[in-house]
C-alpha cells in the first residue's frame, strides 16, 4: 500500500525555508489492527516536538516503509526509513502525518504510535511476517 500526500507550495518562493524536519534515532494482506485513542502521555518538557513515531516490540525486529508529512505551509515531505525495532522518530514543524511500515520477513511482532505534543493520536500494530501497519494522524 503506498500512500501519497500531494500539497501545493502556496507561493512560497522558498520551500525548503519551512518544510517539514523529519528525525530518527535508536533505542536499539496481513493482518494488522489499528485503534484511535486519546489517551494523554506525560509530556518531557516544552520544546518537545509535534510529532513522535515510537516503533516497539520484538527487539531487533528489521522494518521498512515510509514517513510522509505535511506541514500547514503547504510544504510536504516524505522519507523512506529502514530500521530495526525499537525506533524513535521525531518530526517537527508538521501539520499530518502518515507512516506505513513493513516488518521485512522476521518472527515477532511490531506496534506503530503517532504522538502529537505528547499525547497518543493513533497505533496499529502486526504479528504477521511480512505484515504492515499504516497510521496516520489528522491534521492539526
Amino acid at each position: 500500500m503506498l500512500i501519497i500526500i500531494g500539497v501545493a507550495n502556496g507561493g512560497n518562493s522558498n520551500p525548503k525555508a519551512s518544510q517539514p524536519v523529519v528525525s530518527a534515532s535508536s533505542a536499539s494482506t496481513q493482518s494488522t489492527s489499528t485503534k484511535q485513542t486519546s489517551d494523554p502521555v506525560q509530556k518531557q518538557s516544552a520544546s518537545q516536538p509535534d510529532f513522535t513515531i515510537k516503533v516497539t516490540g520484538s527487539s531487533g525486529l528489521p522494518f521498512s516503509g515510509d514517513v510522509m508529512v505535511a506541514s500547514s505551509d503547504g510544504s510536504s515531505n516524505s522519507e523512506t526509513i529502514s530500521a530495526s525495532v525499537p525506533k524513535t522518530i521525531t518530526i517537527q514543524k508538521a501539520a499530518m502525518i502518515s507512516v506505513v511500515f513493513q516488518n521485512q520477513g522476521a518472527t515477532g511482532s511490531f506496534n506503530v504510535a503517532i504522538y502529537h505534543d505528547g499525547t497518543l493520536v493513533k497505533e496499529g500494530s502486526t504479528s504477521s511476517q511480512y505484515g504492515a501497519v499504516t497510521v496516520a494522524s489528522q491534521l492539526y
